[in-house]
């Protein structure tokens, strides 16, 4: 099966003027995602996304490519990402790598027929995006689910991210909540 994805994200979080200290969490991502069965048990999909940040000039924009296999048909499904970031011409953080290694698990709720809650679980590692030293950055604990009507879906989502700490791998060394809305077709 092959699934076409147009997503917007948005919370209304005001943004420092500093783009070093930018969190994702304060941009207006906007993005588009291919993915697809590989093979019985691997899903595959690509993605760009463009992040926005509103409350500062486009040369703090970041651009970002990524790919992620996820091991489907297992009681936690593993899913293995890396994303590669390049700010906008002229401003932005420097060029880098993450990756990311998550388990998932679909909690169907009973009362609701076809309705799913995604508990999950990422380990994140900075390989030099934004100019920080290569470490484990930090983890998070997810939450989401997804209405559908017809051709369209919302997924709202809320995730808390747990730092590694004050280490130069992690970009924000912050212990936070962060969520949003994905609209997709």
């Amino acid at each position: 099966a092959q699934t076409f994805l147009l997503l917007f994200f948005f919370l209304n979080d005001t943004a420092t003027p500093e783009i070093y200290t930018l969190s994702l969490h304060d941009a207006l991502p906007i993005s588009l995602t291919y993915g697809r069965t590989l093979s019985d048990g691997l899903d595959g999909a690509l993605g760009y996304v463009y992040y926005d940040y509103p409350n500062v000039n486009s040369s703090g924009d970041i651009n970002e490519f990524w790919a992620s296999l996820s091991f489907i048909n297992v009681l936690f499904t593993p899913t293995l990402s890396s994303y590669y970031d390049f700010p906008q011409e002229g401003g932005g953080p420097e060029n880098g790598w993450y990756h990311s290694l998550s388990l998932s698990y679909g909690l169907a709720v009973p009362e609701f027929e076809e309705q799913v809650i995604s508990l999950g679980a990422s380990l994140w590692y900075n390989d030099g995006a934004s100019g920080v030293e290569s470490g484990i950055s930090h983890g998070t604990l997810d939450v989401s689910t997804e209405f559908t009507w017809g051709l369209f879906a919302i997924s709202p989502h809320i995730h808390y991210q747990i730092t590694a700490g004050n280490v130069d791998g992690s970009i924000n060394n912050e212990n936070e909540f962060w969520g949003g809305l994905d609209f997709s077709l």
